[in-house]
């Protein structure tokens, strides 16, 4: 026979099991609230959703708007040089073996060249931004206005050019070809440097490793050479027209040269901020990099002609 609980016990276990009134009316109120934070939590994230959606939209026309409003304009301040035509010799035989043989070249057309190389302040006149780099502005290898534009391919030149020539319909815009470039360079010299063999005068005429700072200076600080072109030995190298053959003098022909007719890498001439052998600034000096290749010390000038 079962032990008989007493009653007192027993009513005791039962009250145990039910929960007071005021018990129940906490849990639900908890329960409510966790509903709402959790309706509020979802409506907070569905509105941060649909924000970064929107932002990312509008950030994405923003740059589209940017990119394609700008209007590209003529720079007012280029300042052109009349070139004759001429003949002249062509490479070195103090240079390296791509600057050799010295040959006889003929300029036979007349053309016009930039005074100076081309700036930073008319590269963003006609592209609408010049890329200084990743490294930062205060870091670059010169800031200004009238610095030379650098990290600018060949290929970004092409279209900075094709940009020019269709704000400009009197003239066609180009790059030089290596001979013109030399050319112009030498001034009527057929000696080292534009300004003869003395290598103690580059400090005068050129910004290079051993003046610079370790960086561009506004272009025209130097003196020019005899034809009124500045820079042509230093400040940054400057891309040419022709594709790039170490071997290219051996079978050039001798009139207006135009460089071989395929290749992987193009013309750059001159010296740099950043060269400290002075030989790299003779007026032959020539190498060549891939067309979409950037560098801090390469940057561009230009010839015209009319049409």
């Amino acid at each position: 026979m079962g032990k008989i609980v007493p009653f007192d016990l027993f009513i005791g276990f039962l009250s145990s099991q039910v929960t007071p009134e005021p018990e129940k009316e906490k849990v639900r109120g908890e329960a409510t609230r966790q509903k709402k934070k959790g309706k509020k939590l979802i409506i907070i994230s569905i509105i941060v959703f649909i924000l970064l959606i929107v932002g990312g939209i509008g950030g994405y026309l923003w740059l589209f708007s940017h990119e394609t409003s700008y209007t590209p304009q003529f720079p007012g301040d280029f300042n052109w040089v009349d070139i004759q035509p001429g003949t002249f010799i062509m490479g070195n035989s103090n240079g390296s073996s791509n600057q050799n043989p010295p040959h006889q070249i003929t300029i036979s057309k007349g053309f016009q060249m930039l005074r100076f190389e081309v700036t930073q302040g008319q590269w963003e006149a006609v592209m609408g931004e010049w890329d200084y780099g990743s490294y930062g502005r205060g870091l670059s290898a010169g800031v200004g206005e009238n610095h030379p534009a650098y990290r600018v391919s060949w290929n970004d030149c092409q279209s900075f050019i094709s940009k020019l020539n269709e704000l400009d319909s009197n003239y066609t815009y180009r790059l030089p070809t290596e001979a013109e470039w030399e050319y112009c360079c030498r001034a009527g010299r057929e000696t080292d440097y534009s300004f003869g063999d003395d290598e103690e005068k580059i400090d005068m005429y050129a910004w290079y490793g051993l003046n610079s700072k370790g960086k561009t200076h506004p272009v025209g600080e130097k003196l020019p050479n005899d034809w009124g072109l500045y820079d042509m030995h230093g400040n940054v190298c400057e891309w040419c027209q022709d594709w790039y053959d170490k071997y290219y003098y051996e079978n050039s022909t001798n009139n207006d040269p135009q460089g071989p007719t395929s290749g992987s890498n193009r013309v750059f001439r001159g010296s740099n901020w950043n060269q400290m052998d002075v030989k790299f600034s003779f007026s032959s000096r020539r190498n060549g990099e891939s067309p979409d290749a950037v560098f801090i010390i390469i940057g561009f000038r230009l010839v015209r002609g009319e049409l």
